[in-house]
């Protein structure tokens, strides 16, 4: 009661770090702490110490609904820098609830323009995410954003390698495919392909998918059919071969690959014998 009263007689600008402190201290329901913290962040975040002392006031809440309301204020307060608002980005791993840390990262990503540092550390924050169904929310939403740097995107397939639903790795996947792939991330997608889905409906969907947005070099088809050779239903992978003969014309040493893939991993003579006929 007596730091809303207080709030009330607006204090001056260069009271606020001792106020969040103390009331950090002294407040022990998060409620109230909340509400504090809301009707001062005007005057909290004027400065770098009253920022500061916010923060540190924040972490006191233990309630995951208060924390992630104090995160989004502060979130859709202008007076916010991009610095402060790394450090208070750096403060949500703290939130144990799946549902606030989505709404308070996908908060950020609409509210600010955030740059790529503060993107990055909002992408490796998905890595707490325990539901697939948030984290890959989170990924789309990040990705939508528009060029991510490389260390943004390292972490992004990180992320989407360690989720466990074959249906969210490829809702990932193929937003992810809209972005500038190349090389090695031809090789850590083409990876994801072969050890971390397990559907070959899926699998499918994603190397045609590769197919149609590599540059198909050299090294593009051997990271494709070593993806392709962990596949273990005839249909899908004549499917994904003939894609792949429409796409570019194999070199010899490709062609060669390709119908050796084809007689061991296909045991069924109708579909062996579509590809053979087709190259």
């Amino acid at each position: 009661a007596y730091f809303s009263l207080l709030m009330k007689k607006d204090p001056a600008s260069s009271d606020m770090p001792r106020i969040a402190k103390v009331a950090g201290e002294e407040i022990g329901s998060d409620h109230y702490l909340a509400q504090v913290l809301g009707r001062g962040q005007d005057k909290f975040l004027a400065s770098s110490q009253g920022s500061e002392a916010f923060i540190t006031a924040r972490n006191q809440l233990e309630s995951d609904h208060y924390q992630a309301q104090v995160l989004m204020m502060a979130v859709k307060n202008g007076k916010v820098n991009n610095t402060q608002l790394g450090k208070m980005l750096s403060t949500a791993k703290g939130l144990d609830s799946d549902h606030y840390m989505a709404q308070v990262l996908s908060g950020m990503i609409s509210e600010r323009d955030l740059n790529n540092e503060n993107l990055s550390t909002l992408v490796k924050l998905t890595n707490n995410i325990q539901s697939d169904h948030y984290r890959a929310q989170i990924l789309q939403k990040a990705m939508a954003e528009g060029d991510l740097s490389e260390e943004a995107l390292n972490t992004v397939i990180k992320s989407m390698s360690e989720m466990g639903s074959d249906h969210y790795i490829v809702r990932v996947f193929m937003k992810m495919s809209e972005a500038d792939i190349k090389g090695k991330d031809m090789k850590m997608l083409s990876d994801i392909i072969s050890n971390k889905i397990g559907s070959d409906h899926y699998k499918l969907q994603s190397l045609n998918r590769l197919v149609k947005v590599s540059e198909l070099s050299s090294s593009d088809f051997t990271h494709l059919l070593n993806a392709a050779s962990s596949m273990g239903t005839d249909h899908y992978l004549r499917d994904f071969l003939m894609q792949l003969s429409q796409a570019k014309t194999p070199t010899e040493n490709q062609l060669v690959r390709i119908l050796e893939l084809a007689s061991d991993k296909i045991g069924t003579d109708h579909h062996l014998m579509a590809v053979l006929l087709n190259y």
